[in-house]
């Protein structure tokens, strides 16, 4: 349930919240809703008005959760603007949002062969390593990544969550810290540090560091459904409840709480 994409780990099962591992919480059903693609004829003949309103398109294809539909808007938009890494950045993004992260790989690699190892690229490159299952291809990834960007974030959280893959918890924990460190109160940072604290049985530090965040400005539909499963392995139904229900509709909130109490048998 680390927020970024949807990787799966698997943990040993004599504990509740081992099986709960890195997976994705279930509660959006994020449907790929298809999306036509602009048609040229219609938009106005100037090529930036054209390339300009491609853009907003996949933008708003990716905002409305279309992933698949964007992903294919910024392939196109690619083909306009050759030397730009936004456009590939946005395609592999997507394709990996939609569950093909195979596929955002072979978009990276023809986008690294154009523009070079830039950060931004080698970063995306690691999510998709990550989702496929890659953790090793990740880790290489990141290594040098670390060399080039030693002040990102980014990179340490996406280290951390290795490392939790593997079950080294207390090292993960560390490499949160240290993302914290570069950016304070990050509440992504902070969902995934305390997924790792529950995967290491500290269930009660993993709550009381997520709440702030989950009640607070910065609260998502995510990290307040993680926090209702922390609820639930914690004995606290109710509370769960509450979180569940307040956020998602009869059937969906149904279908997460009963998620949740499996994973505390």
């Amino acid at each position: 349930m680390h927020i970024f994409a949807n990787p799966k780990t698997h943990r040993r099962q004599d504990q509740p919240w081992r099986k709960a591992g890195a997976v994705l919480i279930a509660t959006l059903l994020l449907a790929s809703c298809a999306s036509s693609a602009p048609e040229e004829s219609g938009f106005p003949a100037n090529e930036d008005a054209l390339t300009d309103t491609l853009r907003q398109t996949a933008e708003n294809a990716e905002r409305g959760l279309q992933f698949e539909a964007a992903a294919g808007h910024y392939g196109r938009l690619a083909e306009r603007v050759p030397d730009s890494i936004e456009p590939p950045l946005g395609q592999a993004r997507n394709q990996r949002y939609a569950g093909a992260p195979r596929e955002a790989i072979s978009t990276l690699r023809r986008a690294i062969e154009t523009h070079g190892e830039e950060p931004p690229l080698l970063l995306e490159l690691a999510k998709a390593q990550f989702a496929s299952a890659l953790t090793a291809d990740a880790g290489d990834t990141l290594a040098r990544l670390r060399a080039e960007t030693p002040d990102d974030w980014q990179v340490y959280a996406m280290l951390g969550m290795l490392r939790d893959n593997k079950g080294d918890f207390t090292e993960a924990q560390e490499l949160y810290r240290q993302a914290l460190s570069l950016s304070p109160d990050n509440p992504t940072v902070i969902n995934n540090y305390s997924l790792s604290l529950a995967q290491a049985g500290e269930l009660t530090q993993a709550i009381q560091l997520l709440e702030p965040i989950a009640f607070g400005e910065q609260s998502t539909v995510q990290t307040r459904q993680n926090l209702a499963m922390l609820y639930v392995l914690n004995g606290d139904s109710e509370s769960a409840e509450k979180l569940v229900e307040g956020d998602l509709p009869p059937d969906l909130a149904a279908q997460n709480l009963s998620t949740f109490q499996s994973l505390a048998e």
